[in-house]
């Protein structure tokens, strides 16, 4: 969706990659100097994982809201034991985020689309609690508007998700590290391969495909 200062249109895309490039041609028109600028980059991932505890035989969706506004939202998925959603959002260039907020549905026909009774409940993350280096994966238990009575002690769902605030210098900055990099990476390797976490390995691999890529060394 773009807003624009007479109203706002929206736009949909074959696939992740051509949705990508859009946005960042979109960033660029914006600020076409911001390679040459510092800056701060907020930067969102979550995934919405899974649900348990909700009736079943019944279909449900999840909407996504940042600071109260609508981001995304799942698809429709029917409860067998548990409901699984598995779905990865990620959102970059976002404005300083106050909150995070999930809301479940069921989703019913489409004349019953505006029935209170359609709304299960919502899931309120708190921003500290997801910002930093490493991803926070957990059970939120759900806020129903009716307490639950039940055993169970009412629904829960499974959300992996980490908040970002990234300091990028200018590109010019990055130039010598970039040639270290591509020239001694098997060196890097070798020295922090013994030394760093699994979950670090992994953050870490990453950034050097990017770099890697970046340069020319790999495809």
């Amino acid at each position: 969706q773009v807003t624009y200062s007479s109203g706002s249109k929206c736009f949909s895309c074959s696939s992740a990659a051509e949705r990508d490039k859009w946005m960042e041609n979109l960033r660029r028109t914006v600020q076409p100097n911001k390679d040459n600028c510092r800056r701060a980059e907020n930067v969102l991932r979550l995934w919405i994982i899974e649900a348990k505890d909700l009736a079943p035989k019944k279909k449900y969706f999840c909407e996504l809201c940042l600071d109260d506004t609508l981001f995304a939202r799942t698809t429709s998925k029917t409860k067998a034991d548990n409901i699984f959603w598995g779905e990865h959002f990620e959102f970059y260039g976002l404005p300083p985020l106050h909150s995070i907020t999930v809301h479940i549905y069921k989703d019913v026909e489409k004349k019953k689309k505006k029935d209170k009774n359609n709304y299960v409940g919502l899931v309120n993350i708190p921003m500290a609690s997801v910002t930093g280096r490493q991803f926070v994966e957990k059970w939120y238990p759900v806020s129903t508007p009716t307490p639950n009575k039940g055993k169970s002690g009412g629904p829960s769902i499974r959300i992996k998700s980490r908040y970002q605030t990234i300091t990028i210098l200018p590109m010019e900055q990055y130039k010598e590290f970039a040639e270290f990099v591509t020239s001694n990476y098997t060196m890097l390797c070798s020295v922090l391969e013994p030394v760093i976490s699994v979950r670090n390995k992994e953050e870490m691999a990453c950034a050097l495909v990017h770099i890697l890529q970046s340069t020319g060394r790999a495809k």
